[in-house]
Parts: C-alpha cells; structure tokens; sequence
C-alpha cells in the first residue's frame, strides 16, 4: 500500500545556533556530552561535526537527530578538535 505525504518546510530557518560541552558527573573520560541550541525556529533536528587535528574538512559525528548527543573519543590522537553543530526546522507538514 502507497501513501503521499506532502513535506512542507517552514520558511523561517533557525537564526543562530550555539553549542555547550555539558559537565560531565561519573561518566567516562572519553566520552563527551554535547548538548546544541538554536534562535528563531520553534523546533529544530542537529546535525555534529568534528574537524581533527591537521584536518582540513569537517566529518560528520552524527545526521539530524535530537539536541544532545554524547561523542565517544576512544582512539583518537591527541591533540585539538574542532566541533561544529547545524540546526534544521522541524515545521514540517504531512498530508
């Protein structure tokens, strides 16, 4: 069985996004807990990215999913990481 679905996005785009590291409580040291934000959209998926250490693009850590998201670290080299996070409206309609 078939069914249509008609996606409409919103057409107000999330105005800014922030990112915070949450204090980790009992949790092991290779994991990171982060936890994204966003301004001018009611609702929004987040997409997390990290650039390593003489990288010179961005991996994707994690697609659209809920705001906070814990990234395990086990393995990697020393050295600093460059974490990026992009909101996407949730204003979607479905008939």
């Amino acid at each position: 069985m078939e069914q249509a679905y008609l996606l409409q996005a919103n057409t107000t785009p999330c105005a800014s996004v922030s990112m915070t590291r949450i204090p980790q409580a009992r949790r092991p040291r290779y994991e990171c807990d982060l936890d994204a934000s966003s301004t001018g959209c009611t609702t929004a998926d987040y997409k997390f990215w990290v650039r390593a250490p003489g990288a010179s693009s961005f991996t994707m850590l994690r697609d659209y999913g809920a705001a906070a998201f814990t990234w395990n670290t086990t393995g990697l080299a020393s050295g600093t990481y460059t974490l990026g996070s992009g909101p996407a409206p949730l204003d979607v309609s479905r008939r």
